[in-house]
């Protein structure tokens, strides 16, 4: 499991990989709600041209999240 909490924002740029076997929590912090569900949302989480991986579950919690790819060169 991948816990990655940051309150104001997270970038993957680069052409970086956030990988995990297991799951990956994005969010302001760990604290969950009645329902098991992240309830902190960051303020931004772009992932420009990178990927994010989970092998088990994906929860992003966020106010604003930018997933970029450009346009395929054919």
């Amino acid at each position: 499991q991948l816990n990655l909490y940051a309150s104001d924002g997270l970038s993957n740029t680069g052409g970086a990989t956030i990988f995990s076997l297991g799951d990956v929590n994005i969010a302001a912090n760990g604290v969950r709600d009645g329902n098991g569900l992240l309830a902190n949302r960051s303020n931004l989480v772009t992932n420009d041209q990178s990927t994010i991986e989970a092998q088990g579950n994906l929860e992003i919690a966020t106010q604003t999240l930018n997933n970029v790819r450009p346009a395929p060169n054919v």
